[in-house]
C-alpha cells in the first residue's frame, strides 16, 4: 500500500516534532533560532530523502554528485548560520549545536528508508 519513500518522509517528519518537542521542553533552547535551524533541518532531510530516493534509479554519477551535494549544502548551512546569527547579534552556540545535532539524528533516521542495492 505504501513504499518505503513515503514511510521515510513520516518519520523524518516525527523525527523532526520529536526535535522541536525536545527544544521547547529544555529551558536554555528557548530560543527562536533554535526552533528555525531545527525546522531548516528537517525540511532539508525531507529534500534530501526525496532526491536520494530519485537519483537511485538514474546513473552513479548523479547519485554521488546528489549525495556529496548535500553534504555539501549541510556544510555551508552551518557557516551560513553561524555568520547570520554572529550577525545579528544572537547567541551561536546553542543553535549551532542543534542544527549540527538535528541533522546527524535525522541523517541516521534516513538510512533505513534507503532501497537496498
Amino acid at each position: 500500500m505504501f513504499d518505503r519513500t513515503f514511510f521515510g518522509f513520516v518519520s523524518i517528519l516525527v523525527m523532526t516534532i520529536a526535535l522541536l518537542s525536545i527544544a521547547f521542553s529544555v529551558k536554555f533552547l528557548h530560543q527562536i533560532s533554535v526552533f528555525i535551524v531545527i525546522l531548516a533541518a528537517g525540511l532539508e532531510s525531507f529534500l534530501a530523502l526525496g532526491l536520494i530516493r530519485w537519483s537511485f534509479s538514474r546513473s552513479d554519477k548523479l547519485f554521488y554528485s546528489i549525495y556529496f551535494g548535500g553534504s555539501l549544502f549541510r556544510l555551508l548551512s552551518v557557516g551560513a548560520a553561524a555568520w547570520i546569527l554572529h550577525a545579528l547579534r544572537q547567541p551561536v552556540a546553542t543553535p549551532l549545536l542543534s542544527l549540527v545535532m538535528a541533522y546527524f539524528v535525522l541523517s541516521l533516521g534516513q538510512i533505513p528508508f534507503y532501497r537496498r542495492a
